[in-house]
């Protein structure tokens, strides 16, 4: 992370006034959204889209309705656009989130199972999920496929928990016909997130356009605020926090 520059280049984390983008379409924002807001929006929901689209392209039966999906950190940016996206989609949605206050609030947003990990095993709750969504890595990979029904699938899209390495019993995995996905969208070539922006908006455009995918803000700050925004990230906050440039 760095502060002090006019311009951003190939440092996605940096904030910027300025950052340099590839000529080939990488968001569509609908004319009724803010513009402080449409980066934040549309990261998220791409990086939703773009972990959940493989994981569920890859059901058993592909016309299979009513799977669930296992959200880590359902009061952060990417968790409420997951629990937005999935709704949507109708799919049954379980939530982790780290205080009653916050599963409230996951409950509020639409979850439909939300599990105080801080007080609760969410391997036992959330038993025979189909998809999990995990930012968390290699900390939470044995409790996922615990947690996974058969033909389930973990995404992985972070390894904020810190471990990078997991002993996985590939025995279980085998047997239960598990899979784990590794996804990240920062490392996409400029034509794969132009191919992900137009399956994003010909599966949600309808619902952009009317309103139903909406950002979760918490607050929004003036750019020359930044580190307060980033202290602020370390303490207790729901859905995105904003620069506003």
């Amino acid at each position: 992370m760095f502060y002090g520059s006019k311009t951003s280049n190939r440092r996605p984390s940096a904030p910027a006034s300025f950052a340099f983008a590839s000529p080939q379409p990488r968001s569509i924002a609908p004319i009724s959204i803010s513009v402080k807001v449409t980066t934040r929006r549309h990261r998220a929901r791409l990086r939703s889209w773009a972990s959940n689209a493989r994981a569920l392209s890859r059901r058993p039966d592909p016309k299979s309705a009513g799977e669930s999906v296992l959200v880590h950190g359902g009061g952060s940016g990417v968790g409420t656009a997951v629990t937005t996206l999935c709704k949507l989609a109708g799919l049954r949605v379980l939530v982790t989130a780290g205080s009653k206050e916050k599963c409230d609030r996951c409950l509020e947003h639409g979850a439909d199972v939300a599990i105080d990990y801080t007080r609760e095993d969410f391997a036992e709750r959330a038993a025979g999920v189909n998809v999990i969504l995990d930012h968390i890595g290699a900390k939470y990979l044995l409790r996922d496929l615990r947690a996974l029904a058969i033909d389930g699938r973990v995404v992985i899209i972070g390894a904020l928990g810190g471990d990078r390495m997991a002993n996985v019993d590939v025995g279980a995995v085998m047997s239960k016909r598990q899979q784990i996905i590794g996804s990240m969208l920062r490392s996409r070539s400029a034509e794969s997130k132009a191919s992900i922006v137009a399956h994003f908006i010909a599966r949600f455009g309808a619902d952009l356009d009317a309103g139903r995918i909406q950002p979760v803000i918490d607050r929004v700050f003036p750019i020359e605020q930044v580190a307060e925004a980033h202290r602020a990230m370390k303490g207790d906050h729901f859905g995105k926090i904003v620069l506003k440039v």
